[in-house]
């Protein structure tokens, strides 16, 4: 029963790792803008549930989309 016990923690923690990984990738400019129009738009920030509760905060412009330097605000901040 020890031995099930471990391979159940060890499963566990190999997939949030694999889960973190997958989320810092969708954290990434490229991966959110999914037409690559150099925009990210509130429908492809959804993809993100941070994201989006940070996405009128972020849009400094106003225009309902994301350059990548408004992004970038959302990187930094996510990191601290």
């Amino acid at each position: 029963m020890e031995n099930t016990m471990k391979k159940t923690l060890l499963t566990a923690a190999i997939m949030t790792t694999a889960t973190l990984a997958i989320a810092e990738d969708a954290l990434e400019f490229s991966a959110v803008d999914a037409d690559s129009n150099g925009l990210i738009s509130m429908e492809e920030a959804a993809v993100n549930e941070a994201l989006l509760d940070s996405f009128s905060a972020l849009d400094l412009d106003v225009d309902g989309n994301l350059t990548e330097d408004e992004f970038a605000a959302f990187t930094v901040a996510s990191a601290e």
